[in-house]
């Protein structure tokens, strides 16, 4: 995609309006940090 494509706009359904570069860093975080806690909890449970 070129840059300007992931400037482009749209309602996130709680954050309103974002570009698409800050919800896929958004998401990308997100599943990240679920990622983190299904680990911690491997681990905590000696899965």
């Amino acid at each position: 995609m070129k840059p300007e494509e992931f400037a482009r706009t749209l309602q996130h359904p709680e954050a309103g309006e974002m570009t698409l570069d800050k919800v896929l860093q958004l998401y990308t975080w997100h599943g990240r940090h679920h990622v983190a806690h299904i680990t911690s909890l491997r681990e905590r449970e000696k899965w």
